[in-house]
């Protein structure tokens, strides 16, 4: 009898090694980091027009922001739950900038407080546990 039923779904004993091999959430988690990595993009893009405009201290801000975010999405990318922690935090602070925007900028601040519930959902749901280890005997049998 095969591992696999229709469509190549597979079924039995080969799901769990499917799941065994890849965690729950991955595809998620890949999300929530790609979508800190942009922020960071726009939040350096921001830091560089303050900076250019003469506004030093929001350049340094935005861009102490954009170092932070890079860390995190790194940390989420290893399955870090602290950095599941700190991305929950970065996209919490994120959609409150964006909602004290919303006056001067609608569809924006809507779109960006909707991706960053997003991320706080793959993050809340499947961030913040650490990937299950293999016991030392059943890495030493090789199974």
């Amino acid at each position: 009898m095969s591992d696999y039923g229709i469509m190549r779904i597979p079924v039995g004993p080969a799901v769990r090694e499917a799941r065994r091999v890849q965690p729950a959430g991955g595809g998620w988690l890949a999300f929530a980091g790609t979508i800190v990595l942009v922020i960071a993009a726009a939040n350096a893009a921001y830091a560089i027009d303050a900076l250019g405009a003469g506004d030093s201290l929001r350049g340094i801000v935005f861009l102490a922001i954009a170092a932070a975010q890079v860390l995190v999405a790194l940390m989420i990318f290893a399955h870090n739950p602290a950095g599941a922690l700190f991305g929950i935090l970065l996209a919490m602070l994120n959609g409150s900038i964006a909602l004290l925007t919303i006056a001067n900028h609608v569809g924006w601040s809507i779109a960006v407080m909707a991706i960053d519930l997003l991320a706080i959902f793959s993050l809340w749901a499947y961030g913040l546990q650490r990937p299950a280890r293999r016991s030392p005997a059943r890495r030493a049998a090789g199974s």
